[in-house]
């Protein structure tokens, strides 16, 4: 009876001792969203871009219309704070007199409650994910009226958040401003973006 009741004992403890090693790691596996290793990840959004006459800093919603596309980025997170990716984006902008409109940017994207000098760290769930984006690429399209082709520089800003419902899927909501250079440098867009980001 004495042996039977040791020898449960042993396996309890070692049940124990197997759980206390095993369930940190589970816990932090569940929680890593996105912020182990170097990893890839895709992202598609919707989006609704506001034509821009005016600039960055001078807002006039009232007199922007709205228009639908899409946007689709691949990328890698390097670590905590910083990921670069490559971002296209397709627009509908026929009030513009323009057509078969799109962007792609090559970007750096940035994740300040993980830069450490902020300070910022744990004032967040790692769930929510708040970032900002810039970056550099080309514009191009053709002109309603049958203007040529055309490909310019563009630029892209913006600001967002990724809320995680697994440690792999995140939504992503977003605002960007994007501009063109040359031809393009009267036709700024304001796009807010609603999409899924995968990790891979």
């Amino acid at each position: 009876m004495m042996r039977t009741r040791v020898h449960a004992l042993s396996h309890a403890l070692c049940g124990l001792l197997f759980l206390a090693v095993w369930l940190p790691g589970a816990a932090q596996a569940e929680t890593e969203f996105g912020l182990g290793d170097p990893a890839a990840y895709l992202a598609v959004s919707g989006l609704i871009a506001f034509d821009d006459r005016s600039d960055l800093w001078a807002w006039n919603w009232g007199d922007a219309s709205g228009n639908g596309g899409v946007t689709a980025r691949a990328g890698v997170r390097l670590g905590e704070p910083v990921a670069i990716e490559l971002q296209g984006d397709w627009i509908n902008l026929d009030n513009w007199d323009r057509r078969d409109n799109w962007v792609i940017t090559f970007n750096f994207r940035i994740y300040p409650t993980f830069y450490e000098p902020l300070g910022l760290r744990g004032v967040l769930p790692d769930r929510i994910q708040p970032y900002a984006v810039a970056g550099a690429g080309t514009i191009g399209g053709t002109g309603a009226d049958g203007a040529d082709y055309q490909v310019k520089g563009a630029f892209r800003v913006g600001t967002g958040t990724d809320f995680y419902v697994t440690e792999q899927l995140a939504i992503s909501l977003g605002y960007e401003w994007i501009t063109g250079t040359s031809h393009w440098s009267d036709r700024d867009t304001r796009n807010l973006t609603l999409g899924l980001q995968y990790n891979f």
